[in-house]
């Protein structure tokens, strides 16, 4: 496989992990949750093996970027690359947060770093994307992201970086995914 391949291959763990966080699989699984732990490690490890089998083209190039923003930059040439780690940190982060836990709270900060790291990825990416076909679809992974993000900075950023990327595509033309999150966020605040 060479690697416009394998980049290509992250499309179908994504979709894998959709489906595997949608309230249909989640009720499935609430009488399985045995099957529905292993389903989220198989697709884990399918990301696990994804990922080893990136090559240097899938590395971060050396960059000075602004050192204001809330994630450090991140630029990956050709951008598609850069484009699929980000759905491998999207797939991740949905498989981390809809997989059952039994393992307490040490699996839970496990986790949670595991999502920042995730989050701090997309972030980083999205600084540096120019092309509209990247900047699409990291616009979706920047939401996904965003639902989860519990940094106040990271969130304004997050929202910052839709607006640009929506304003430079287009799309979505009917929602502004900014203030959805914003709205998303305001519900997670303690009354």
């Amino acid at each position: 496989m060479d690697a416009w391949d394998v980049a290509s291959k992250v499309v179908y763990i994504l979709a894998q992990s959709v489906n595997y966080s949608s309230d249909e699989e989640k009720q499935q699984g609430e009488s399985d949750l045995g099957n529905r732990i292993l389903r989220a490690n198989t697709l884990l490890s399918l990301l696990d093996e994804w990922r080893s089998n990136t090559s240097i083209h899938f590395q971060p190039l050396p960059i000075a970027g602004p050192t204001n923003r809330a994630f450090k930059p991140l630029w990956i040439h050709p951008s598609a690359f850069g484009v699929s780690l980000q759905m491998h940190s999207m797939a991740r982060i949905l498989l981390l947060i809809h997989q059952p836990a039994a393992g307490g709270y040490l699996e839970y900060l496990g986790r949670d770093r595991a999502i920042t790291e995730c989050i701090d990825t997309i972030g980083g990416i999205a600084l540096n994307l120019a092309d509209d076909a990247s900047r699409l679809m990291s616009t979706q992974c920047l939401y996904c992201a965003g639902l989860y993000c519990t940094n106040e900075v990271k969130r304004e950023c997050i929202a910052e970086l839709i607006t640009e990327q929506t304003a430079h595509t287009g799309w979505p033309s009917n929602v502004d995914l900014a203030d959805e999150l914003r709205s998303e966020w305001s519900k997670q605040k303690p009354a």
